[in-house]
């Protein structure tokens, strides 16, 4: 199968027409004015050399040859009130001014810088452009001419120069404005162009964005046709334990992608956590949905019960016997009853009220609340702290629960005595608060789960149970 050619429009191509496009426009432009420029000279040279067959023709004409420089210097006077001629200048072969428009110039010298000698000999027409400082520039044509003029001193007929001197300001104008209009339409072409190419290299983008997008919408078909079933790899990672790496391989192919296979590799041990917290949350959410259900079918029957219990009691006043077999009664249901609203505790979803708790005054303000109950089962308790302990974030009444439930049940495991040891210290992130006893409660697992702690225990043959409790610490909100 024959691959599909593919043309590829990049900035710099774009930039480089619209470079090129402005050059082309710029040299249009120059060679209008140049054009422009060059029209003007034929146009001055014509007239001028006009003129100047004129003045011949007028000067031949004359009957009385002594008054030819009168009558031409008086020609030259009235031809320079044209309005587009600045002055008209006649000099001899050694520039000399015979005649001017000014008669101030009259036997100056004129165009010294020129070879006046062999202009004086010559019947071409010349021309250059001189600048005037009072206005616009000067456009300059001049030749020789035989008007008729005598030699004044040998009476022969001598060679002239005449310069007419035109004035540049309107043509100059002309060209200014020519010149605008010439930017402004180039500017226009340049837009257009830039536009026209602009809009192509957007098509050219706009189609291979959707060729790339239908690849990836066969390639993505494809390998979710080929998907296998993923696979899970436990991966050892030194000091933070095992991690969870998914792993999924599949072949695929299409129309426009060729065959070939791949392999994706993630780190997912996080999102594996969250789901066994998850899942570990939903079955103690239904636990305690059952929980309190249960709870609430057996306290209805129970106070009843109580009820019966209380009532033989009184009836059966008198006779010891019995009155003791009603107190079991009266005591069983109570403690029934306690078990359920520890079930009903249990059950509710917790909301909890965290900020930054020192940890030491808690767990000796809890240890308060047991000492009495201590001093009864001859438990000695003894407290280790480490010296300026951060402040954890925690809910304290839900952590002070959580402790005399830990300490309740040590006490109520050590009935003919013993130590209770409760050590507390803090490492990076966490605080550890550790407790030589034995026990086993649901409740002080969800409490510490809701503050994402950790309870960890330890139990050895002969020496009791070793609970730690691992509390974040950090700022509380």
């Amino acid at each position: 199968m024959m691959k599909k050619k593919r043309f590829d429009i990049s900035v710099w191509v774009v930039v480089s027409a619209i470079a090129v496009l402005a050059v082309i426009l710029g040299m249009m432009i120059f060679m209008q004015s140049q054009q422009r420029k060059d029209e003007a000279v034929i146009l001055f040279v014509e007239k001028g050399d006009t003129l100047i067959r004129s003045f011949e023709a007028a000067l031949r004409d004359l009957p009385d040859r002594k008054e030819d420089e009168f009558y031409l210097q008086k020609l030259l006077m009235e031809t320079a009130q044209q309005p587009d001629i600045d002055y008209l200048i006649v000099t001899d072969g050694e520039g000399r001014i015979l005649a001017d428009s000014d008669p101030s110039m009259m036997g100056r010298r004129y165009g010294l810088d020129l070879d006046v000698k062999k202009i004086a000999q010559s019947r071409e027409i010349r021309w250059r452009q001189t600048a005037n400082p009072e206005g616009a520039g000067t456009f300059e044509v001049y030749r020789g001419f035989s008007p008729g003029l005598p030699d004044s001193v040998h009476g022969d007929r001598r060679p002239l120069i005449v310069f007419v001197g035109f004035n540049m300001e309107k043509i100059e104008k002309a060209s200014r404005e020519d010149t605008v209009r010439i930017v402004l339409r180039a500017v226009v072409l340049v837009l257009i162009g830039s536009l026209a190419i602009v809009s192509l290299f957007l098509v050219q983008a706009y189609r291979l964005t959707r060729s790339s997008l239908s690849r990836v919408t066969v390639f993505s078909e494809a390998l979710v046709k080929h998907m296998p079933v993923e696979e899970d790899i436990t991966l050892p990672s030194g000091k933070e334990g095992n991690q969870v790496w998914e792993a999924v391989a599949a072949a695929f192919s299409g129309d426009d992608v060729p065959e070939g296979k791949i392999l994706l590799a993630r780190n997912v041990t996080a999102i594996r956590q969250m789901e066994k917290e998850v899942a570990r949350s939903r079955h103690l959410n239904a636990i305690g949905s059952l929980a309190a259900g249960v709870a609430h079918e057996i306290r209805n029957p129970l106070s009843s019960i109580k009820g019966f219990a209380v009532y033989f009691r009184q009836k059966l006043s008198g006779n010891k016997e019995d009155e003791e077999t009603a107190d079991i009664m009266i005591a069983e249901t109570e403690r029934l009853n306690r078990v359920i609203s520890q079930l009903i505790e249990f059950a509710r979803p917790l909301t909890l009220k965290k900020e930054p708790t020192n940890m030491t005054d808690l767990v000796k303000h809890t240890i308060r609340l047991v000492e009495a109950e201590a001093r009864k089962n001859a438990v000695a308790i003894d407290i280790q702290a480490d010296e300026d302990l951060p402040p954890a974030d925690i809910d304290p009444d839900k952590i002070k629960q959580v402790l005399l439930n830990v300490f309740l049940n040590a006490l109520s495991a050590m009935p003919d005595g013993g130590r209770l040891s409760v050590e507390l210290a803090a490492q990076k992130d966490n605080m550890d608060v550790t407790v030589c006893t034995g026990l086993g409660l649901a409740v002080v697992q969800k409490i510490m789960d809701a503050h994402g702690g950790i309870v960890r225990m330890e139990s050895k043959a002969g020496s009791g149970t070793k609970v730690t409790l691992r509390l974040f610490i950090g700022k509380g909100e």
